[in-house]
């Protein structure tokens, strides 16, 4: 926070707008921390359970507006306000027990394969779930959320050229 004030000043702002937006279910309850990783070659964000938000400076430099960034923020939020990361958490978890339990243990190279399949079907509908609830968060704020969309046409058509899209693997096109 200290080598880069005026970049956190500006993030926590936009999310401040998107908390105040009036459609968040656990605004009161979150810590909603916002954090910047510094790797420029990582296009990516993500919210872990508690409403902790990371952001990659490669998304942060690949973005071409404030509103592009406000969907990225309200996104996150999106997760974290929905419990996606914890809901995720307990069901990879039950599933592992499962699949040992079905398997005897013998096949647990098999069992942790079926386990991460049935896991990014979930990120999937996560991710989808996450687009419509920013739309609805960033609907209510001076943020375009039409921006969102075109952030995600402008990352699909430099996908190759980028390297590895985190952000994009577990989104549907």
């Amino acid at each position: 926070r200290t080598a880069h004030p005026k970049l956190y000043s500006h993030l926590e702002g936009i999310l401040t707008k998107i908390l105040n937006s009036g459609g968040i279910y656990h605004k009161e309850e979150l810590a909603w921390k916002l954090n910047i990783i510094h790797n420029d070659t990582i296009y990516n964000a993500f919210c872990t359970p508690g409403g902790y938000i990371y952001m990659y400076t490669g998304l942060i430099r690949f973005v071409e507006s404030e509103d592009e960034l406000a969907g990225v923020i309200a996104h996150e939020v999106a997760h974290g306000d929905l419990r996606h990361s914890t809901d995720q958490l307990t069901k990879l978890y039950g599933l592992k027990i499962l699949a040992g339990l079905l398997t005897d243990g013998d096949s647990e190279l098999l069992a942790g394969i079926g386990v991460n399949m049935l896991g990014l079907k979930f990120s999937r509908g996560d991710e989808t779930e996450a687009d419509a609830f920013a739309v609805r968060y960033l609907s209510d704020t001076d943020y375009n959320p039409l921006a969102f969309a075109d952030f995600f046409v402008r990352m699909n058509e430099n996908g190759e050229s980028m390297g590895p899209l985190q952000f994009l693997s577990t989104h549907p096109d």
